[in-house]
């Protein structure tokens, strides 16, 4: 098992040279990703990773809040459906 410090001192050396990145999770998560590891630009994705299927995506330029609180905008060629879970309705 790497102890912590070894491993931040990994992540801050392997990850020196990164600029943007994606990534999906919590708030809390994704700030984990953008200040421990310093990808300052790094986007919130929505979709099935199952499938390889992003449906929506952060701008890395916008506000680190923004991109916090949200998954984005649809990606081109997506169409959104937001359906209440028991009644289906649309």
């Amino acid at each position: 098992m790497v102890g912590g410090a070894a491993l931040l001192e990994f992540r801050r050396g392997e990850t020196r040279s990164l600029r943007t990145g994606l990534t999906i999770g919590t708030p809390e998560e994704v700030a984990l990703t953008i200040h421990g590891l310093g990808v300052r630009q790094i986007c919130n994705v929505y979709g099935a990773t199952e499938t390889y299927g992003n449906a929506t995506v952060t701008d890395a330029s916008e506000p680190e809040a923004v991109r916090l609180q949200s998954q984005g905008t649809p990606l081109l060629g997506m169409r959104l459906r937001i359906v209440h879970p028991d009644t289906r309705a649309v």
